[in-house]
């Protein structure tokens, strides 16, 4: 029997809170579509970050993968039914 998750709620290690606000509320945001986030991510400019896309991801649709200033790896991905 798979497993699908509609939502998850991660428990991230934080250090600085300002910080973690400029990244998590300032920077990513929340979009509708991973695609959507990488154009937008990509335009910033948030120190020298530029996140990378995955077209084929695991899920068989497009992922994202970003590492938050505290080494917490975010991995954002769509699934596209077979």
């Amino acid at each position: 029997m798979a497993i699908e998750l509609e939502r998850v709620i991660p428990i991230l290690r934080i250090l600085d809170i300002a910080k973690a606000k400029a990244f998590y509320v300032d920077y990513l945001v929340r979009m509708q579509g991973v695609a959507e986030l990488h154009a937008e991510l990509k335009a910033k400019n948030y120190d020298s970050l530029r996140p990378g896309l995955d077209p084929d991801g695991p899920g068989g649709g497009p992922t994202l993968n970003r590492l938050d200033p505290f080494g917490n790896i975010l991995r954002l991905a769509e699934h596209r039914p077979e």
